[in-house]
């Protein structure tokens, strides 16, 4: 035990230099080297360095002594990665930053981490105190199911920050950059969001067991509140990036809070489906509060008639999948709900003048990066329009 302990904490710096080196990687915008050493070196190091170790019978000690070779690896890779990028670190000037200028602006972030760490654990905590061990169970697998849903969210707010602090004394561009990206932001997020929240039990049943479909009374509030949440786009990228780094603490603050609240007063009356809805609800009221303080900081929201489109485009997939939902079930119901929900939501984009000008230059950025048009071909997006 003391050796898994030691390995233990020899990770805590190590892994350090992970995270630090990975946000290095999304202050400069380079996502492929995020990529290569966040999401392809840092599990497969890991899992050949298990595999050997394991294979020569070091048992536990060689899982964990595995999991921190794998990390290591990683690491030095992205160090080789980014001094060969970021070569300017070393030649070019920058003007001094005080002390306490960089205290004021990291250390809400670093209290915002701690406490948005409590998201969800208030909701086992209150669920295991009213009702049991099995519910919180159940319930934590409905809750990481549902998370998956911000998946869209967190493919492009890694970029989204640097991008709001060069343009930080143009509004107009930070206006523009933000009313994109939300909009981007809820188109990828209601395809999963609507399959979750017309058919969750398929989904728990076959990814973990029948026992599981218990949570999925939790998992509609929750995909719902996590949908609502993404269609207020990155605005706590938006205000860390303008330096309001204390409103994105007390945002978090108010997003615990209240589902603490809610928790206390549903959880008892409505079991694991009043903390789906307290979870959601706060994930709204928190989103909700962040744009209204954009808006009051520097004028500017992330709405338009084109996102507006999007949301009504959202009734033909609605439709669909209520119709697939009443005739279909099991495993056919698992692979088509997400293909015609997906098929049936481009069509109503097309229907309702959804897509513009500028969604065709995003589908271009990617299909250029692919090498072939896979993504203007799944929407099908004319650069013309």
């Amino acid at each position: 035990m003391a050796f898994v302990l030691s390995i233990f904490a020899l990770l805590i710096p190590i892994q350090t230099i992970n995270k630090i080196l990975i946000a290095s990687f999304n202050s400069i915008k380079n996502m492929t080297y995020r990529v290569i050493m966040k999401d392809i070196l840092n599990p497969l190091s890991r899992i050949i360095a298990i595999i050997i170790l394991i294979s020569a019978g070091f048992g536990i000690a060689g899982l964990i002594s595995g999991y921190l070779l794998g990390v290591v690896f990683s690491v030095f890779i992205g160090l080789i990665l980014f001094v060969y990028e970021a070569d300017w670190f070393t030649h070019s000037e920058t003007d001094q930053i005080s002390n306490r200028d960089l205290l004021s602006y990291s250390l809400p972030l670093v209290l915002t981490g701690a406490i948005y760490a409590l998201v969800g654990q208030i909701d086992y905590f209150v669920i295991g105190y009213y009702i049991g061990s099995t519910e919180v169970g159940q319930y934590q697998i409905g809750f990481i199911l549902a998370s998956n849903i911000l998946i869209g969210l967190q493919a492009i707010t890694p970029v989204f920050k640097p991008i709001i602090a060069e343009n930080i004394h143009n509004t107009k561009i930070i206006e523009s950059q933000f009313k994109l990206s939300t909009r981007w932001v809820t188109i990828l997020t209601i395809p999963p969001a609507l399959t979750l929240a017309l058919a969750p039990d398929p989904y728990l049943s076959i990814l973990f067991t029948n026992q599981y479909t218990a949570a999925s009374a939790a998992v509609v509030p929750l995909s719902l509140g996590y949908l609502i949440n993404a269609s207020f786009g990155p605005e706590g990228m938006v205000l860390e990036g303008l330096g309001h780094t204390r409103l994105t603490l007390l945002n978090t603050f108010v997003l615990v809070s209240t589902n603490g609240v809610l928790d206390l007063l549903l959880v008892p009356v409505l079991g694991v489906l009043g903390a789906g809805i307290a979870t959601g609800t706060a994930l709204t009221v928190a989103g909700l509060v962040g744009v209204i303080e954009i808006y009051y900081i520097r004028g500017v929201h992330p709405y338009s008639a084109q996102l507006m489109r999007v949301w009504v485009a959202i009734a033909f997939p609605l439709a669909v999948g209520i119709v697939m939902t009443s005739f279909l079930e099991g495993l056919l119901l698992i692979i088509t709900l997400p293909v015609f929900t997906l098929i049936s939501f481009i069509l109503g984009l097309h229907i309702v003048g959804g897509f513009t000008s500028e969604d065709a230059k995003v589908a271009d950025q990617f299909d250029q990066r692919i090498g072939y048009p896979v993504i203007k071909t799944l929407l099908m997006i004319s650069m013309n329009k």
